[in-house]
């Protein structure tokens, strides 16, 4: 399992995505130039997710802003000559537009976000087809806006060995990284 995000990586929305490179399986017959290239493509996507937290911070800057410059009696704009209709209106304005831009910032960053995914996945399918006697697969797990509560986004490469047609079953597959992982 190469995992690129999960609970154990840090806390809060920046800094948990990470890929580390490491070396082919030896049980997976694919040449070292294309797990290399694999590799280094998955790295370069993950560095490329946008981090999907950062919207809140527009949403506060947006209220600090209408409370303390525009406010009628807290703002700066006291001491001008303002008009209380103008300043409870740019108040708001300011406000409303910290919340859009929230919305903005957070639903463009999963969106960019599952396009990443949707890369990654593809480069997955691509080295799995390379791959002899092994499998390459992109699972993700809890990356829409809506979850449970506690739950955590989780995303990794699992790379396993494949069974062969009427033989033993691999206690290496996704389900045993899943389940050590805490997913169902």
């Amino acid at each position: 399992c190469l995992a690129i995000e999960h609970d154990s990586a840090g806390c809060g929305p920046c800094g948990r995505r990470q890929w580390s490179d490491g070396p082919r399986p030896a049980w997976l017959s694919m040449r070292d130039g294309d797990w290399a290239a694999f590799s280094s493509e998955v790295g370069k996507l993950v560095r490329s997710y946008a981090p999907e937290g950062w919207g809140h911070v527009f949403m506060l800057v947006g209220f600090l802003v209408g409370l303390f410059v525009f406010h009628p009696s807290l703002g700066i704009v006291r001491t001008l000559d303002f008009e209380l209709s103008a300043s409870i209106g740019l108040m708001m304005f300011c406000m409303i537009g910290g919340l859009f831009a929230m919305l903005a910032v957070s639903i463009g960053g999963r969106r960019y976000n599952e396009r990443v995914d949707e890369k990654i996945d593809a480069v997955c399918r691509a080295a799995a087809a390379r791959a002899n006697g092994g499998a390459i697969t992109f699972v993700r797990l809890w990356t829409a806006p809506c979850k449970p509560k506690g739950a955590r986004t989780f995303r990794a490469v699992y790379v396993y060995p494949l069974v062969p047609p009427g033989g033993a079953r691999s206690s290496q597959g996704v389900g045993r990284f899943a389940a050590a992982a805490g997913y169902p």
